[in-house]
């Protein structure tokens, strides 16, 4: 999962695609890709679609925090979430999850 939302974003995403992606406000948003981008995790390039937007990409760099952070992630999320969860809980709970998304 999070190693397909490192690709989407590696190809480059507009920034109100990744409002919906993430279920951030634009103003966070924008902040938040200020912070990453003054990093070097993301770059914002123009869009080739239309002039007038950008998109935003992760950076090899950014990739590289993402390979390093994944594994203490996913270890929290499997000891909180997941060891808690039968497996038909946790699927169930990926369903309605799906939905609010809109998967």
């Amino acid at each position: 999962m999070i190693e397909d939302a490192v690709e989407q974003v590696a190809q480059g995403l507009r920034p109100f695609a990744l409002e919906q992606e993430l279920l951030l406000a634009q103003y966070n948003l924008s902040r938040l890709n200020d912070r990453l981008e003054t990093a070097g995790y993301v770059a914002r390039r123009d869009c080739p679609e239309d002039g007038r937007g950008q998109v935003v990409a992760i950076t090899a760099s950014g990739r590289a925090l993402v390979k390093r952070m994944w594994p203490t992630y996913r270890a929290a999320i499997a000891r909180h979430v997941g060891a808690k969860l039968s497996e038909d809980e946790a699927g169930r709970l990926a369903t309605l999850l799906g939905k609010l998304i809109g998967a």
